[in-house]
């Protein structure tokens, strides 16, 4: 099993046993919110294993956060964190917010901020 594989799965399992820790470092605050981990989140077009998503309610509504785990930034994440988001806005019918936790020390000012389509 690849290196990248066994960081993948510890994740997993780290997100889905401690969420409230995993929840705060992509939101900042767990404070008034109420969540649950969402079992083996899918989506098809094609089939796609998704790293971590809980389901969220605050005082005001609830969402989705989906954390993907990535041990560098890859050219293609931005489109594919679009995509992710879509596919489970639809799936869900609520809004959803997506978060890229990277595991290497890096430089990653450079990052792309945002993901615009065009053709």
């Amino acid at each position: 099993m690849s290196v990248k594989n066994v960081i993948d799965r510890s994740l997993k399992v780290l997100a889905k046993q401690y969420p409230k820790a995993f929840i705060k470092l992509a939101l900042g605050s767990v404070e008034n919110m109420v969540f649950e981990t969402i079992e083996n989140p899918e989506i098809n077009l094609p089939e796609r294993r998704l790293d971590f998503v809980y389901g969220l309610t605050d005082e005001e509504q609830e969402y989705i956060l989906h954390l993907d785990f990535q041990l560098r930034h890859e050219a293609d994440l931005p489109e594919r964190m679009h995509i992710y988001n879509a596919l489970l806005t639809a799936s869900n019918k609520k809004p959803v917010i997506s978060k890229v936790i990277y595991l290497e020390r890096r430089e990653y000012r450079n990052l792309p901020q945002e993901y615009v389509v065009s053709y």
